[in-house]
């Protein structure tokens, strides 16, 4: 395995090699935000958010478990 500076970057030892991405949704404002290690990634406002924001915890929730239950060698 080659180790890249991307990937000595990415490693932190205040976060003890753990990262994190959560999608928040903004109800007052109607915004979904993508966030990376708390690092904004992405946002968009839209007047369905609501149903965005659920289609993508859907979306998460059955690709999480299809990754889980993947048979390991």
């Amino acid at each position: 395995m080659t180790i890249t500076a991307v990937d000595i970057k990415r490693f932190s030892f205040n976060t003890k090699g753990k990262e994190s991405f959560t999608i928040e949704y903004n109800q007052v404002t109607d915004e979904i935000t993508l966030l990376v290690d708390g690092v904004e990634r992405n946002k968009f406002k839209s007047q369905d958010a609501e149903k965005k924001y659920e289609d993508l915890l859907n979306y998460i929730k059955k690709e999480f478990i299809k990754y889980r239950d993947v048979v390991k060698n």
